[in-house]
């Protein structure tokens, strides 16, 4: 009996020894810190993509066409880790962006006065004072500026969101041919007729389509414009998420499987000729960035 008490004794003892080692351990492998996370490391951000969702809202034209370019031109301005996807909620950032205004207008930049000698092909004149010798006309230099304005809002999660206000400006030159005249044997008058094909482009651009087809340039170029500013800004802010990112998972209650439950979610996929079936907004190359 006394041999048996010894037993059970020693074999309690046993077990709140094996108790307190195995609590100790678990609490030591609980509070233990994990290795901290370069949030430079170029791994580590690849690991971790930073999702931006954009809304964006202009003032007139297609609006669809509009964001189309501009979307192009971010993601051709973005680094690899940062992706656009079509979902707000599943994205790291979300970033509203509305046009206030948009003024478009064209001033003259100089003018010339030009001449050139008559192809042999086109110098005959219609009329008694016999064949065009040398055409005189005047080259008009146009530039066409647009300035855009902006209201934009960043909401990243974990700082909050904040709001800015951006002008841009947009410009084209372009030129085109007026005051179309002729020497002949009677003197010089005015003609319809181009010495040769190059002067003849020139004049066509003096018509009224072609100054429309220089605005919707114009507009497309502020859609870029945009696009590039945005990168500049997305790029500075994805410094403050990366940097958070790793503080977060360096922390004792932050673990990997925290990461996933909580910043890890897919985008969800919509069918609107804008993003991939996975949501995301394709990576435009290089050859073809919508500039």
């Amino acid at each position: 009996m006394l041999g048996l008490g010894k037993n059970i004794i020693n074999t309690g003892a046993a077990f709140l020894i094996a108790t307190a080692v195995t609590g100790s351990a678990l609490a030591e492998h609980r509070y233990e810190r994990p290795a901290t996370i370069n949030f430079q490391d170029a791994d580590f951000r690849a690991a971790h993509p930073f999702r931006v969702f954009i809304d964006i809202n202009t003032r007139e034209g297609d609006a669809a066409l509009y964001a189309d370019k501009t979307l192009k031109q971010l993601s051709y301005s973005l680094p690899g880790t940062v992706i656009l996807v079509n979902n707000p909620l599943y994205a790291d950032m979300v970033i509203g962006v509305t046009q206030t205004s948009y003024d478009l207008g064209f001033r003259v930049t100089d003018t010339d006065q030009k001449d050139k000698k008559y192809k042999n092909a086109r110098s005959n004149g219609a009329d008694k004072c016999g064949p065009y010798q040398k055409a005189y006309y005047t080259k008009v230099e146009e530039k066409g500026e647009a300035y855009a304005g902006y209201n934009i809002s960043f909401d990243m999660r974990g700082y909050g969101a904040d709001i800015t206000s951006i002008n841009l400006r947009s410009a084209e030159n372009f030129s085109y041919g007026t005051n179309l005249r002729a020497s002949t044997k009677c003197g010089i008058q005015p003609v319809s007729a181009f010495p040769n094909n190059d002067v003849a482009k020139i004049f066509q651009r003096a018509d009224p389509a072609y100054r429309d087809s220089v605005a919707a340039e114009i507009r497309a170029e502020a859609a870029h414009d945009l696009g590039r500013n945005l990168a500049v800004q997305i790029k500075g802010r994805s410094e403050q998420f990366y940097a958070m990112l790793a503080a977060n998972l360096s922390a004792p209650r932050y673990t990997s499987v925290y990461y996933l439950q909580n910043w890890g979610q897919p985008a969800v996929s919509y069918d609107n000729g804008f993003y991939d079936e996975n949501g995301v907004f394709p990576r435009v190359p290089r050859e073809n960035h919508g500039r």
